[in-house]
Parts: structure tokens; sequence; C-alpha cells
């Protein structure tokens, strides 16, 4: 398989990210494309989280659950602090056209064996406009298995610019809607640089979990203030830490022209050590004098390959502006969008 981590990449960085942040209690989180179809020779997913965990590290993986029946021992087994399971609809008709899948039912099977035994699962869940009348069914589910469902806004790229607004939808209409009514309580986390999340706690079991945006935060981060994104963003600069297979490690969803690149030292197999420091170093200068405090709030996500078994596209759509999946964004894409913006921006809005 092309583009994907090496095994031993992929636990050298997150054990130097772990010493550079003196932090215990770091989580690895491993995405994909489909992390589930990551191998790496005789390796496979569930290798990697036990290497990752020898060195204390909490693991957890966003998939879109198609392993999850047929692997579903090796998943409870694997010692996992979370499963983060995509599923963008809980009507199978409407999950077929944006999948291209035929297999709900298998995916929320596989989701409550292992919720039933005490895996933690939690359903990711992009909302798109037109397509929201399943919530009430994914609710009764969530109850039923009493797990969380977090709910994302659509993410804006300029590869579905043409229909963003067509299929955009606030969270805030949907909780209007159909989850203010079903909850118990409410509660905030609060955090000090990112997003904060608030969790509708339901009646009958489950929570529901979305992020507010901090929109003072976010002109409070120079990067953030003078992107010539501001104005389409959703996070904070360095609200994510992603490690693609490339060796970039980057900083935000929309702008991987600034990133560091990783690939010659880890080909030089320098130690974890030397890596720890050069980390300690390169975000001191480009995230700031704070960036220990932030990145504390920051999870570290590990893009372990480049392949995938989901087409995730806007159902009434065709075509490369229909795919709306945001790990689908490589880095060459990202670099072009930007030389983009950049002939109708002044130098002066550009970071």
């Amino acid at each position: 398989m092309k583009n994907i981590q090496k095994i031993e990449n992929v636990v050298k960085i997150s054990n130097s990210y772990k010493l550079a942040l003196n932090n215990n209690n770091l989580t690895a989180s491993l995405a994909g494309l489909e992390p589930t179809l990551w191998r790496d020779g005789k390796y496979d997913i569930f290798s990697l989280i036990a290497e990752l965990k020898t060195n204390n590290t909490f693991v957890d993986i966003t998939t879109n659950g198609s392993a999850l029946l047929p692997f579903s021992d090796k998943f409870i087994g694997s010692g996992l602090s979370k499963c983060r399971v995509s599923v963008h609809s809980f009507d199978q008709k409407t999950y077929s056209r944006i999948t291209g899948k035929n297999n709900l039912n298998n995916v929320l099977e596989g989701i409550t064996r292992c919720s039933q035994n005490n895996l933690t699962m939690v359903i990711n869940r992009v909302l798109l406009k037109g397509f929201t009348d399943d919530i009430p069914k994914g609710l009764e589910f969530i109850q039923k298995t009493n797990i969380n469902l977090k709910l994302y806004d659509l993410w804006w790229v300029k590869r579905i610019d043409e229909n963003y607004s067509k299929y955009y939808i606030h969270w805030q209409d949907i909780v209007s809607k159909y989850i203010t009514e079903n909850t118990s309580h409410t509660e905030v986390k609060y955090v000090n640089f990112h997003r904060n999340r608030i969790i509708f706690h339901l009646k009958n079991g489950g929570s529901v979990d979305v992020k507010q945006f901090n929109a003072e935060q976010h002109q409070r981060i120079n990067k953030c203030k003078n992107c010539v994104f501001n104005n389409k963003c959703k996070e904070t600069f360095a609200s994510y830490i992603h490690v693609f297979p490339n060796g970039h490690l980057t900083f935000c969803n929309l702008r991987e022209d600034i990133h560091l690149d990783l690939k010659p030292m880890l080909d030089k197999n320098i130690s974890e050590t030397e890596l720890s420091n050069y980390l300690k170093s390169r975000f001191n200068e480009v995230i700031g004098s704070d960036w220990q405090k932030r990145l504390k709030e920051t999870d570290l996500r590990f893009y372990i390959n480049e392949a995938c078994n989901y087409k995730c596209s806007f159902p009434n759509s065709e075509g490369y502006g229909s795919l709306w999946c945001l790990s689908s964004i490589r880095t060459n894409e990202s670099w072009n969008t930007i030389n983009n913006f950049e002939e109708e921006k002044t130098a002066n809005n550009i970071i």
C-alpha cells in the first residue's frame, strides 16, 4: 500500500511529542482516510495500537466502522481508549447515497457489540442540509446504547465551494429542532484556547456533543486574524496537530502550507530526544511562547494512510467537487488553494 506512515515513525513521533509536552496523559488519535485499511508489512492497525500503548500513551481511532463487526473481538481487546465511528445518516438509503455502501445495519451492530463490551464508542455525524430527518432515529439508537453522538458542521474547503451553502446547516438548528426536548441537562466544558464543548445529556441515556466556535478567541490569534480563510474557518490555529504520510506535521485544516517537515529527520533515524528538542524549538517559533499550554488542549492526530473504502460525497452531486470528507484533502491541494486565494487578496492579508 502506497502513502502510509511506517509503524516506527508513528511511534517515534508520538513518543517525541509526549516528551516535548511533558504530558503523561497524551492521546494519539489514529485516522485515515480509513485507518483500519492500514498495513505496514506484517503489522496491522491492532499492532500499531499495541506499539503506541507500550509508552503508556492513550490511543483512539476514527473509522467508518466497516471493520467493527467482523473484527469486534480485536477492537474490544485492543486497549483503545475510544472508538469514533462516522455515521452520517441513520437512514439506510441516505447513508448509501453518501458513502456508496449498503452496510449501515452492520456498522450499527458493530457499534452496539463493542459498546456492550465496555469499549467507549462515539458516533461522528457531519450535518448536511436537507438530510437530517433521520436524527430522531439516531437519538433512539444512542439512547438505547447509551453512547455519545457528536454533531459537526460541514467544513468549508475550496473543493466544495460551489456546494457549500447548499448543504451547510448549523448544529444549533438541529439542537433546537430535535435535541432540546430530549435533554435532561446541559454541560459545558470550557477550554482556554480552542472551542468549548456543549454536551446535551439525554433523558433516556446517551448524549449529544457539539463544539462552540469562539470568534473572540479566534481574532486574538494573529495567524487566524490575518489568515485568508479567516471568515471560513471554524477552529483556532493549533486546535489539532496533524501528521501525514508525507512526513508533514500541520497545525490547521485549511493551512497545510504552514507545516514542519519531519521526513528528513525520520529518514536519518534521529533519536526521540533529538526529535523532541526539534519539536519544542519549532513549536515555539510557529505557535508562540505559550505553545505547551495550548497543545495540552490539542489532539495529536495521525493520518496513517491515504486509502478508503468509502466515498463520502454529497447525495445529489457527482465528481471531485462533491467529495466533502476533510480527511481526503492532501497537501498539494491545500497549497494550490492558498495560491488561488493569494491572487485575490493583498499581501498584507497573507500570513
